[in-house]
């Protein structure tokens, strides 16, 4: 159902769902990723990785969870480029 609200250009539905899942099963790594996607896509980079973590510690051998995670922390430590300074 996320990842059809997500489709649908629905981040903030698709967002509270991935969060009420989490409410009721934290143990699934597959609602950690997609509401690591789903902040991706808004460019919230730490809790993209924050959330793509949690998958990997509970799938640990989940090699696009932990590649995901390495694009969030990557694109979070990326400075900001201010294009109206050159202007």
């Amino acid at each position: 159902m996320g990842r059809a609200l997500s489709a649908q250009g629905k981040s903030d539905d698709a967002l509270r769902y991935y969060a009420e899942g989490l409410r009721l099963n934290p143990a699934l790594p597959q609602t950690h990723y997609y509401f690591g996607l789903e902040w991706m896509k808004r460019g919230a980079f730490d809790h993209a990785a924050a959330s793509f973590g949690k998958a990997v510690r509970l799938a640990p051998t989940w090699e696009e969870a932990r590649a995901q995670q390495q694009r969030a922390l990557n694109e979070a430590e990326q400075p900001q480029i201010n294009t109206d300074a050159h202007r």
